[in-house]
């Protein structure tokens, strides 16, 4: 199976490394296509760390590879609006909310009623 293979350097620096051979060179955001087995090897492939005086990783030597899928759309799903009471689905939060509002607003629990409610008592005491 065929898969891309994506340079996401979040500091815009390309990507020369030696696999299998032949030298391969990713500027950032762009990507190679390649076996699946084949990219999964690159991208765990070791690539030496290059440090600065203080110890710190340059940003140039950072090895950052993504493998994506070739033709594969992915499907983003809507988000769920689920009840947890009762289960009901709704198609958006102001629906939600409308329906726990109307259905089970007898049931909600004010928990700075109920600590407002003990100091008074504590106080009576």
């Amino acid at each position: 199976m065929r898969v891309n293979v994506r340079n996401t350097n979040r500091f815009g620096h390309p990507l020369q490394e030696k696999f299998r051979g032949k030298m391969i060179y990713l500027k950032a955001g762009e990507t190679l296509e390649m076996e699946r087995d084949e990219a999964v090897l690159f991208k765990g492939q070791f690539k030496p760390l290059v440090r600065d005086k203080g110890g710190s990783q340059l940003p140039e030597s950072m090895k950052s590879l993504v493998i994506e899928p070739i033709g594969m759309e992915i499907e983003e799903k809507p988000p769920e609006y689920k009840c947890q009471a009762c289960g009901f689905k709704a198609t958006s939060e102001t629906g939600l909310k409308r329906h726990i509002t109307n259905k089970h607003a007898d049931e909600l629990y004010d928990v700075t009623a109920e600590d407002a409610h003990k100091e008074i008592i504590k106080g009576e005491s």
